[in-house]
């Protein structure tokens, strides 16, 4: 299993109307959607963070085809 996390500016997410959820594009790959655990209002960090549910992936190869952007050298030590 995995799960896709990502920083991102809350003032640029509220500007795009960002409030719980939104889809990853990723280039060559699926849509991923993600998730803020509550409503984002200006209240909250500078900076949040946003998480998938959990991906199935059976292998490591599966794990380095659907994100082909991870750090192969760093995949060894999994």
């Amino acid at each position: 299993m995995a799960t896709a996390t990502l920083q991102a500016p809350r003032d640029w997410l509220l500007k795009q109307g960002f409030r719980r959820e939104a889809l990853l594009e990723r280039d060559g790959a699926e849509t991923v959607k993600l998730y803020y655990p509550e409503e984002l209002d200006v209240a909250d960090d500078v900076s949040v963070s946003l998480s998938s549910e959990p991906l199935a992936c059976d292998t490591r190869e599966d794990l380095v085809h659907r994100f082909p952007e991870l750090d192969l050298a760093r995949m060894h030590r999994l």
